[in-house]
């Protein structure tokens, strides 16, 4: 045990929870991911992207940035936005759309940021207690509704 981890309190049980945890559900659940499969398609991937962008909104320009977890350049040209979220319950219909709201923005931001042309999709992946993957895409609210 490093100093650093004892000084922690963290038991050999609870490092081998987390070793089991990691290695048996996070780990498994992303290998077998939509979003691991575009990965390892892609011609680019970032991991941490900042994106930045200016939106007006009734009159007033609106500073929109984030980090985008992944972001996914497909050999057709196409991006996809990759919000990966380790869950250790089930999300609640809240916390899915915050989530979805979340990568809706960063969507739009990185949209801004690309040729009118290219298609930019975004997904929110999670793994860990409950693996699930679904789209940000959000047809009740627009962005300029989504921040008034």
């Amino acid at each position: 045990v490093l100093e650093d981890e004892a000084d922690a309190g963290v038991s050999d049980n609870e490092w081998n929870g987390l070793y089991t945890f990691l290695t048996e559900y996070v780990l498994s659940n992303l290998a077998a991911s939509e979003l691991w499969e575009r990965v390892e398609r892609a011609t680019a991937v970032y991991v941490e992207e900042p994106l930045h962008a200016v939106i007006r909104v009734d009159g007033v320009d609106v500073e929109v940035q984030g980090v985008a977890d992944i972001v996914v350049v497909l050999p057709d040209g196409s991006y996809h936005v990759e919000e990966l979220k380790v869950q250790l319950a089930p999300a609640t219909d809240t916390l899915r759309r915050r989530y979805r709201h979340q990568t809706k923005v960063y969507q739009w931001v990185l949209e801004q940021q690309v040729e009118s042309a290219v298609s930019v999709e975004a997904q929110v992946t999670t793994v860990g207690a409950v693996a699930e993957t679904y789209t940000a895409q959000s047809p009740e609210m627009g962005l300029r509704e989504l921040l008034r």
